[in-house]
């Protein structure tokens, strides 16, 4: 977080939506220090120019799929779950590997 007024946003998943406040860390003292300054963001797209976008040569591995795991993880206690824990197993593997590095610079106003 910034020592500096509007550097200091906490942004957090809220529904379909975003909350964007100020974070509540640092000296605080009376009886609205926890109504910070939030603004609420939903149905929110965020687009690259197609015409203003830029890219060098796209290169494709030749691999391909082996196999495609679907599975549900269903919550059927009445407590809220922040994470689940999944083992898959398969008999078929492969061992490659790739690198990709990517760079992308926007400016939102």
């Amino acid at each position: 977080h910034s020592q500096y007024v509007g550097e200091d946003m906490d942004v957090t998943r809220d529904g379909d939506g975003w909350v964007i406040r100020g974070n509540n860390d640092g000296g605080c003292e009376g009886y609205r220090c926890g109504e910070k300054t939030s603004i609420k963001v939903s149905n929110f797209a965020y687009n690259l120019d197609p015409d203003s976008f830029k890219h060098g040569d796209v290169t494709q591995s030749d691999r391909q799929l082996v196999k495609t795991v679907v599975g549900w993880a269903i919550n059927d206690s009445d407590t809220p779950q922040s994470g689940y824990d999944v083992t898959l197993r398969y008999d078929t593997a492969t061992n490659w590997s790739k690198t990709n590095t990517y760079g992308l610079s926007e400016k939102v106003t």
